[in-house]
Parts: C-alpha cells; sequence; structure tokens
C-alpha cells in the first residue's frame, strides 16, 4: 500500500513522506488497539521497528509538512492529535520551536 504511494512519484518529496508515515503509523495503532488480538504481538514488533525509524524524523517531517503550502500547521496538528492524543502539544511546541530557531537563523544572514 505504502509502497505503491511512494513509487507512484518520481522525486518524492518530504512533505508527502510525512502524510505516508502518518498513515502507517496511524494503522499500526488502529490495529494494536483493534478488536483482533491476534494481531498484537506482530503489530508490536512493527511498532517497535517504525518507532526506532520515526524517533529520527520526528522533528524534520512535520516541519516540511508545515512550510508545504497545502498542509501547513493545521494537518500537523491534526496528525499529531490522532496519534498522540492529549500529548500532542508537547511535539508540536518543540516543532515550532525548531522552526522559530531555523527561521532566526535564515533572518540573521539576510
Amino acid at each position: 500500500m505504502m509502497g505503491l504511494f511512494f513509487s507512484s512519484f518520481n522525486y518524492p518529496t518530504t512533505n508527502l513522506y510525512f502524510r505516508g508515515v502518518w498513515k502507517v503509523h496511524k494503522v499500526l495503532l488502529d490495529t494494536f488497539k483493534g478488536p483482533h488480538s491476534f494481531l498484537t504481538p506482530m503489530v508490536k514488533q512493527m511498532q517497535e521497528k517504525f518507532n526506532t525509524y520515526w524517533v529520527e524524523y520526528l522533528l524534520i517531517l512535520p516541519c516540511a509538512a508545515i512550510l508545504d503550502p497545502r498542509y501547513k500547521l493545521n494537518y500537523v496538528q491534526y496528525c499529531f492529535t490522532t496519534i498522540y492524543c492529549i500529548h500532542a502539544s508537547i511535539f508540536l511546541e518543540t516543532i515550532l520551536n525548531k522552526l522559530s530557531l531555523l527561521f532566526n537563523e535564515y533572518v540573521k544572514k539576510f
């Protein structure tokens, strides 16, 4: 499913990756919490592997999505709220702080 999504573009950009990775994360969480308990051990292993990569890209992918005029901050807020519920604000605050630092560095140079 996601392999087809990513391979359908010649040059997939970071903002598209955020959308795809968010969908994978959401499916894993929904399946883990779902009614099919026989899937839980397999999904737990998949989630652990996913999280090792997600931690590395947790800041850069949402920043790219926020800067994309099609997605912006509201989309990232929605995505993080569906994944992290009440803890989403912590992640969003960190992301916005990093974007602010990036902007301030840009302003200093010009």
